[in-house]
């Protein structure tokens, strides 16, 4: 088990889930449809307002569904996504990748240290492989769009929090080893499987991360648990570590690291226990070069 779960397609979801989510698309399509023919000139009064009420129905169809889908244990990132691409006019089907569901775990707790590093490892993992992709599609990603820079943000907030939870609850170097002994290991298998998706599959994964409400939360936290100002050593990897990482890995540079070998790492990581290590690997887990640094908590906008 991972404390960042891998990504779903619609296809192996509950079937009033997948439901749900195609009829969302097919509304926000509906919707964007309608719209643009309502900004259409030479309408006659008579039809444009018979279309502003069905747009106005639409609308509000949707927004009911969504709500009552959420009710449900719908998660809030996969309505977003059907949303999205039925306002894009994109397609949906059954093949549809979901972005990982994610949910809040203990304050304070190594469960916590582990799942926002796991979410770093996460993040690193799909902007390489993007980066990957829009290469061999012969564009670029623009580091200066507004996406790309929440990207960033919420990727150092989800990385100050671990740190800060690491500090709070006193880890010591042995556990914060397993975290991120787990946590490389879990990359290796994350590029694995994402280098072979589609530059859209990864791009909606990509997307599910560029919400500012998400550095928002875990800035919270930080602010709750740490004076301003205040230094803390950054024990735990930093986010160019595992973009880093995340770029030797999809070049084949990290031997291959078999299931069994991952699940064991990870389930050690979370439950604390020391998992089997091959010889001449004991306090080998790429630390040091963190170690010693140190981490400024701010709670400005950026982290």
């Amino acid at each position: 088990m991972t404390p960042v779960p891998m990504p779903q397609r619609v296809r192996d979801i509950r079937a009033d889930y997948a439901d749900g989510l195609r009829r969302v698309h097919q509304l926000a399509a509906e919707g964007t449809r309608l719209h643009r023919v309502l900004d259409a000139v030479g309408l006659l009064p008579a039809d444009r307002r018979e279309l502003s009420q069905r747009s106005t129905t639409v609308d509000r169809e949707r927004a009911l569904l969504e709500i009552t889908l959420r009710g449900n244990g719908v998660p809030a990132a996969w309505i977003d996504v059907a949303r999205r691409l039925g306002s894009s006019q994109q397609p949906w089907s059954p093949d549809q990748i979901l972005p990982p569901v994610r949910t809040e775990p203990g304050r304070r707790s190594r469960i916590r240290v582990a799942a926002d590093t796991h979410l770093v490892v996460d993040m690193a993992a799909v902007s390489v492989v993007r980066e990957h992709l829009l290469s061999h599609h012969r564009s670029t990603a623009d580091p200066d769009s507004a996406a790309a820079v929440q990207f960033r943000r919420n990727m150092g907030a989800v990385w100050q929090r671990s740190v800060v939870t690491a500090h709070t609850i006193n880890l010591d170097q042995t556990e914060l080893a397993q975290v991120t002994d787990a946590a490389t290991a879990d990359l290796t298998r994350r590029i694995s499987l994402y280098r072979d998706l589609s530059l859209d599959d990864i791009q909606t994964l990509w997307d599910g991360y560029t919400g500012g409400a998400l550095a928002d939360t875990y800035r919270k936290s930080i602010v709750a648990n740490t004076p301003s100002g205040h230094q803390l050593s950054a024990a735990l990897p930093t986010p160019q570590h595992w973009l880093e990482q995340a770029r030797v890995d999809l070049g084949g540079g990290r031997s291959a690291v078999d299931n069994h070998s991952i699940d064991q790492a990870i389930a050690a990581a979370i439950s604390g226990q020391t998992p089997h290590q091959a010889p001449g690997t004991e306090g080998s887990y790429g630390l040091d070069e963190t170690a010693d640094s140190a981490v400024l908590i701010e709670p400005g906008p950026d982290p």
